[in-house]
């Protein structure tokens, strides 16, 4: 068979052929009716269609020719659509549809079905489709089957299991069709386990994404929020040096007016300035002591710290100053004391903030007891180092102003002790750089004085005990 430009011409030959066969009959009827009206074998008046016979025999070949074109195209159409469905990358499929509308066994699948599902050839023919397609899929259910009779086709996700058992992700796309005159559902499915996995990376990078924006928010919030913090301690700052400096420059001007008026009396005024300038001078350098603090100019050297040595050397050196005052002043410390990661010289340094305070407020005759023992609370472990003492105490409504700033509370002003009101603040700020707290124990009443602790964390690694003093 010779076919160009489209043309079939053996085809167009047996029209052809027709057609001449057509011409040929009608040239025989006419010699067979002019023969018959001579010889009177045919009435007079009976009329033969001539052109009959070359009629049928054209009619004939052009049907000939548009048959012939048709069933070459429905040949060529199945043609390639055989090719597509065997040599498709995507998995193929045809399933009977069962009396009761479900997906019943296999009847076709194309090469990409058996290599990807592992199954021999003609495996796959007459397999049940919840033997390939995994039934716990939701498209398993009537819900989706009615769904894909009602619209004619549908597209879902499922699992299909491979002849090993293992199950492939694939997205399947079904479409209602007709195989020999007899209801059946074609399916297409692609691999999507790829995909799949792009998605989940997806996911994880969009929940890391998540997590790195939040943990930024919350730095920026957390630095905001010092910011802020830091703002108000400049605004305190600034409000309390211009109180606390006003006093003591009034008072300079008050008795340098005096030692000009009254020169007589100048000794008395001179000892008083002499007292307002240390005075002022003690604002100062707590002032700038605690600025660095607050900027963390100040450096923490940390070490292993043996906080009985410690706490009883500075105790031994204030026994005379305490007989001075009429004072006792004793030292316990709790044996097997773990060692702490501190700066001795800051600890020292908070610590004689508290017993000076304690010897300043309590009255001849009394005692200041210094201990230290170990405290578990918050979960954790800490050393702690009590200062006791038996003045007139703490009130309960001024522990929670007690380490501002420049406040010094009711015993403090009434005493006439000197003080600036900013070592507390700078106790608690030197326990705060070791990761640590100082504390009032409000269950010790007013009555029975005041104790005052530090606590330092004890560090994990620190296992080395101090001896008791």
């Amino acid at each position: 068979m010779h076919q160009k430009g489209g043309i079939d011409w053996s085809l167009a030959v047996s029209g052809a052929l027709s057609f001449v066969v057509g011409a040929a009959l009608l040239s025989l009827f006419a010699t067979l009716q002019r023969l018959m009206l001579g010889v009177g074998v045919i009435p007079k008046g009976y009329i033969v269609p001539v052109l009959f016979g070359g009629s049928c025999g054209l009619i004939i070949g052009l049907a000939y020719i548009r048959l012939q074109r048709y069933t070459a195209e429905l040949h060529n159409s199945r043609e390639r659509y055989r090719i597509l469905f065997s040599k498709g990358q995507d998995i193929m499929m045809v399933y009977e549809m069962t009396p009761d509308g479900g997906c019943g066994t296999c009847l076709e699948s194309n090469e990409a079905a058996r290599t990807r599902l592992g199954y021999p050839q003609g495996a796959l023919r007459s397999l049940p489709h919840a033997s390939i397609c995994n039934p716990a899929m939701p498209h398993t259910s009537a819900s989706m089957m009615a769904l894909l009779r009602r619209e004619g086709s549908a597209v879902f996700n499922a699992n299909y299991r491979a002849a090993d058992g293992s199950e492939i992700p694939v997205e399947v796309s079904a479409h209602l069709c007709e195989l020999d005159g007899q209801p059946t559902i074609f399916t297409i499915a692609r691999d999507i386990t790829e995909r799949l996995k792009a998605e989940e990376e997806l996911q994880h990078y969009q929940s890391h994404l998540e997590e790195l924006v939040a943990a930024r928010t919350a730095a920026l919030e957390e630095a905001n929020d010092k910011l802020a913090r830091l703002a108000r301690l400049k605004d305190d700052f600034v409000a309390n040096v211009s109180h606390e400096l006003r006093t003591p420059i009034a008072s300079l001007k008050l008795h340098h007016h005096l030692i000009a008026s009254d020169p007589a009396r100048q000794e008395v005024y001179l000892a008083r300035l002499q007292r307002e300038i240390s005075r002022l001078e003690s604002i100062i350098e707590d002032l700038l002591y605690l600025s660095r603090l607050d900027r963390e100019q100040i450096a923490v050297d940390l070490q292993a710290v043996q906080l009985n040595d410690l706490v009883g050397v500075y105790v031994r050196d204030r026994i005379p100053l305490a007989g001075q005052r009429q004072l006792s002043i004793t030292f316990e410390g709790q044996a097997n004391l773990p060692v702490v990661q501190a700066d001795a010289r800051l600890v020292e340094q908070a610590l004689s903030i508290l017993v000076t305070n304690a010897l300043n407020y309590t009255p001849a005759g009394g005692q200041v007891s210094v201990r230290t023992e170990m405290v578990d609370a918050d979960g954790a472990r800490w050393a702690a180092i009590q200062v006791r003492d038996t003045g007139p105490g703490v009130l309960d409504d001024e522990i929670p102003r007690l380490f501002e700033r420049f406040y010094r509370g009711a015993v403090g002003r009434s005493s006439g002790m000197p003080g600036t009101g900013l070592g507390l603040a700078i106790a608690r700020e030197i326990a705060r750089r070791h990761n640590g707290q100082v504390k009032v124990n409000a269950s010790y009443r007013p009555d029975k004085g005041a104790l005052f602790e530090i606590w330092l964390p004890v560090e994990a690694q620190a296992a080395t005990s101090s001896p008791a003093a």
